[in-house]
């Protein structure tokens, strides 16, 4: 009995390292890139269902956005007999060391320097992530062989980066949740957790805020990405979130309002809760920032202390206080 199991686990090592130390899964993945497209620097298995792996690189791509996810190690429990169905299901996930990246992509005429300016770069795909011209092919049932991607049980640890078009928040966050992507049949997010001290958040080249302690939980979907818009996407979405920290400059609010700011630092502090996209009452938001200055033409403006807050009520509207002093 003993010979049998130690020459059934050799043939399982063999074929494991086989399959994971050669081509063959990539192949096996990629037969429909760049819908989806998987890399690693190295990855093996000694016991059946579990893999581990490292210099992990997992991009996608659909009509709406493209994506990234690195990692530089990780520990993954597969359900290895959905591998023939084109369905990569681990069970449970343990990261270190990662990075995300999202941008949408921009229909050509639209396509500016602005509009560029700061977004995500996505490994395999050109700077300017142009958004394809003519009818949607949603790939009828007959002929779809994308692989779906399923994650449960995530944890991951020292996450460096998570970067949505322009915003960026940096530092050692730690997240945890589960994600689920069928390319242009479903997308699922149930749901994420992410929190951690000392982060960064930008905008672009300017800085949003500093010394960042946050914590956030969202649901988001499920969804059918074919023909989503912003408005469907926000119906399924569900966010918790609180942090305090420091504003690091309102620069970041120039293009927006269509004037240049500088300066505006001090404390700022949040609280957010989304009910199926729609804010709920416990929002609230507040910051008090130091020489804000702006500029129109040859008109100048700047206040010494500046002080906001914003806060939704139950059953009234909501409310919106800002003070200016110049001393």
């Amino acid at each position: 009995m003993a010979v049998v199991v130690i020459g059934g686990w050799a043939l399982y090592f063999v074929s494991a390292q086989a399959f994971l130390c050669t081509p063959l899964l990539r192949r096996l993945v990629n037969a429909e890139s760049p819908a989806i497209h998987l890399e690693y620097r190295s990855a093996w298995s000694a016991w059946p269902g579990r893999v581990h792996a490292e210099g992990v690189r997992l991009t996608s791509q659909d009509r709406g956005v493209q994506w990234q996810l690195d990692l530089d190690r990780v520990t993954a429990s597969i359900a290895v007999w959905e591998l023939p169905r084109r369905i990569f299901h681990a069970t449970r996930v343990r990261a270190q060391g990662v990075s995300f990246a999202l941008r949408r992509r921009i229909p050509g005429p639209e396509v500016t320097p602005e509009r560029l300016e700061g977004l995500a770069p996505v490994a395999g795909f050109a700077p300017a992530p142009i958004a394809e011209e003519g009818p949607e092919d949603d790939l009828p049932d007959w002929r779809y062989r994308l692989f779906t991607v399923w994650l449960e049980d995530v944890a991951a640890g020292g996450v460096r980066s998570i970067w949505i078009d322009r915003m960026r928040l940096e530092g050692d966050v730690q997240a945890a949740g589960a994600f689920y992507l069928k390319p242009l049949r479903r997308a699922l997010i149930a749901p994420a957790e992410l929190w951690g001290d000392s982060l960064l958040l930008s905008h672009g080249r300017s800085r949003v805020a500093e010394q960042l302690r946050a914590r956030a939980k969202l649901s988001l979907g499920p969804f059918d990405p074919r023909g989503a818009t912003r408005e469907t996407v926000l119906r399924g979405l569900d966010l918790e979130a609180e942090g305090t920290g420091r504003l690091a400059g309102i620069a970041f609010l120039s293009q927006a309002i269509g004037l240049p700011l500088r300066g505006g630092t001090g404390p700022v502090r949040l609280q957010v809760r989304v009910e199926r996209g729609v804010v709920q009452p416990g929002t609230a938001a507040s910051a008090e920032v130091a020489d804000a200055a702006a500029r129109a033409g040859g008109l100048a403006a700047s206040v010494r202390l500046l002080s906001a807050s914003f806060e939704v009520r139950r059953g009234a509207p909501a409310r919106v206080r800002i003070e200016a002093r110049d001393a």
